[in-house]
């Protein structure tokens, strides 16, 4: 399903974002959705950004609950590393509490970027972001592709008996 641009309204401060006229909910709460283009390019998104978009909306619609498996599985990642000692976040939350420790900032975004182009990928990035009380200074970046998510913060992931494991390191940054 694609967006259709009758859906989305152009910010006036950041000419370059177009922002759905409504959010998206979901088990983790209501998320809005975002489509920009880089820099200060104001032309509205194009049938790539507007299909992206309407997938990425229907995939959270319909897959919330493993987003909050993803969520879940990070936290208890980071219990497991021994992060929560200096958080104010609390061991033994069950997963039904999970959406209780994130920060209301929360977002879907599809991004034109035509850096990308330069490296042979694809110049669009579509992504969920949440940002956990555990981990406010990285916050979870979740990439969808191919009507799936393939990365958790840049690394392929894995869910282990409900604990998010890394499978390789983040991918290099020119940032």
């Amino acid at each position: 399903m694609a967006l259709n641009l009758s859906e989305l309204t152009q910010e006036k401060k950041k000419p370059s974002r177009w922002v759905l006229n409504r959010t998206v909910p979901s088990p983790l709460g209501e998320f809005p959705l975002e489509v920009s283009r880089g820099g200060r390019d104001r032309t509205p998104p194009d049938e790539e950004m507007l299909r992206r978009g309407g997938e990425l909306v229907s995939y959270v619609e319909a897959n919330g609950e493993y987003l909050v498996d993803i969520v879940f599985g990070h936290y208890l990642f980071a219990c497991k590393m021994g992060w929560m000692e200096s958080k104010d976040v609390p061991e033994g939350l069950t997963r039904e509490e999970i959406g209780a420790q994130l920060r209301s900032d929360r977002s879907l975004s599809v991004i034109e970027d035509l850096d990308l182009e330069e490296d042979d990928l694809p110049p669009y990035e579509s992504s969920i972001y949440v940002v956990p009380l555990w981990d406010e200074e990285h916050g979870l970046t979740m990439l969808f592709e191919d009507g799936k998510i393939v990365r958790v913060n840049d690394c392929l992931f894995t869910l282990e008996a409900g604990v998010l494991e890394y499978l390789d390191e983040p991918e290099e940054s020119d940032d």
